[in-house]
């Protein structure tokens, strides 16, 4: 059966990404290797999974985009609270990438806490894509928390204003508890 897939249509601002699969990444500094379905393993990001701790991992899910999506609206891809290095393929080509992706704690340097990516347009085509996240994890203790939270796909604008929110409301509450 094929696996479930994300839909981002024009009348959306954003979609949360869900039908995570997960495989066991050989990594080298080659390109993105090609894994037959039979390593992927459905994955549940929520789920505290010590399956997956210290390591080199790849995640993938699938979008499909069925309507042209208006040009003039930047749509990024937003990993919130992926806490180590990795790297994002859109359709197998290399789109983004924070920290430096290792093979042991040396030469792991992670990322940014929050990584924002804008989307190039000629990449949001209708049809079915696939997202695919390259990640290592050896500096995270404990392991496996390198997945806190969420990866949304959406209107740059829409995201950023929400994350934004989040982040003035929970300063305000702590300015509360400080004072």
């Amino acid at each position: 059966a094929e696996p479930q897939t994300n839909i981002l249509t024009s009348h959306k601002d954003a979609v949360r990404l869900n039908y995570w699969q997960i495989a066991v990444d050989v990594y080298s500094k080659d390109s993105l290797p090609a894994l037959p379905d039979s390593l992927w393993q459905l994955f549940n990001p929520a789920l505290d999974d010590y399956r997956y701790t210290e390591g080199n991992w790849l995640i993938k899910t699938g979008i499909s985009i069925p309507d042209t999506l208006n040009p003039k609206v930047v749509y990024g891809l937003f990993p919130v609270n992926l806490v180590t290095a990795y790297e994002i393929y859109w359709d197998g080509v290399k789109t983004g990438q924070t920290g430096v992706i290792g093979n042991n704690i040396e030469s792991e340097k992670p990322g940014d806490f929050n990584y924002h990516l804008p989307l190039a347009q000629e990449l949001l085509t209708p049809g079915k894509h696939t997202i695919v996240i390259r990640l290592s994890d050896y500096n995270n203790i404990p392991s496996w928390k390198w997945y806190y939270g969420d990866v949304l796909l959406g209107r740059y604008d829409v995201l950023m204003n929400k994350i934004s929110r989040l982040y003035y409301q929970a300063f305000f509450v702590t300015g509360i508890l400080l004072i």
